[in-house]
């Protein structure tokens, strides 16, 4: 399976007004060490539990909107791994808090129960998926996105989605979790995945956008070229070069004019990426120059 681009998942948290990872100064010391389950002791009070949550979230964040490096996927798998720690030991708790809890601490219980990995985890929080709470919703987007379960089901994503209401926070946390599940499923066989990201590409974020079009090579969305061919015209340069690398998963010959036209893109990554994109649909690569491929691929398609 081929990972995807690190870049394209950003979640978002939204405990705060502010919708745009951003540095906290108040933010407490990043984890360098792993979890300490505590021992001899009973459940966590609510209190307590909350603040340990949100810490560890908040630290989790700071880190996924950091560039990659190895010390910094180090600290992320640290800190998943205390976020996980800390969810299983008092799950059963967060369950009744994501349920029933005020809405800021269903909104935390609902991102910590995503860190869990227990599908047992998952008719809450498509049920919260649901709230008239924003803050709740999309935190339990989110915790769909970290559990990125095979059997979830989408259409209370979809329904959030194409809410004309939904808020910067809802489609920022839908993007990322329908792209984490689209990197387990690897296939839409229902369509619900290619409606929810197609919703998403008319997204005025930029990352939104670009977790949508490599959301769509991952499932290799083949009625989606059009849209894909659109964004090799998109403003942002990240976003031009996920819809050529979609477009390389797919490796529709139909996409073929779009990307040697972005052979010629003026970020020279989207012209890689539309080059490999080519190189990928016709098993040959001949060059970096839109003249160059002429007549090779008159030749392959005659053959064809």
């Amino acid at each position: 399976m081929k990972p995807t681009p690190a870049h394209f998942l950003l979640p978002f948290l939204v405990f705060s007004a502010c919708a745009t990872p951003q540095a906290d100064p108040k933010l407490p010391d990043l984890l360098t060490e792993e979890y300490q389950e505590p021992s001899g002791r009973g459940p966590m009070a609510v209190g307590d539990l909350m603040v340990e949550c949100e810490r560890h979230l908040r630290s989790w964040k700071s880190l996924m909107s950091a560039p990659r490096s190895t010390s910094n996927r180090s600290a992320i798998a640290t800190t998943e791994k205390a976020i996980a720690t800390l969810a299983h030991r008092e799950q059963p708790q967060l369950e009744k808090i994501a349920v029933s809890g005020a809405p800021r601490n269903r909104a935390i219980a609902s991102a910590a129960l995503g860190f869990c990995a227990d599908p047992a985890a998952l008719p809450l929080l498509l049920n919260n998926v649901s709230a008239e709470d924003d803050l709740v919703a999309s935190s339990a987007l989110l915790g769909l996105g970290m559990l990125a379960d095979e059997s979830t089901a989408l259409s209370p994503v979809y329904e959030r989605v194409m809410d004309i209401n939904a808020t910067d926070s809802i489609l920022q946390n839908a993007a990322f979790a329908t792209l984490r599940i689209a990197d387990k499923l690897r296939n839409d066989e229902n369509g619900t995945l290619s409606s929810i990201m197609v919703a998403l590409l008319g997204s005025e974020l930029p990352k939104v956008r670009g977790q949508a079009l490599i959301g769509l090579g991952l499932i290799k969305a083949a009625h989606t070229v059009p849209l894909l061919q659109e964004k090799l015209k998109d403003d942002i340069p990240d976003n031009r070069l996920a819809a050529a690398w979609a477009l390389g998963e797919i490796s529709s010959i139909g996409s073929t004019p779009s990307l040697l036209e972005a052979l010629s893109d003026e970020d020279t990554l989207v012209a890689g990426a539309a080059r490999a994109a080519l190189a990928k649909i016709y098993g040959q690569d001949w060059g970096k120059n839109a003249d160059d491929w002429a007549t090779p691929i008159e030749a392959a398609t005659i053959q064809k």
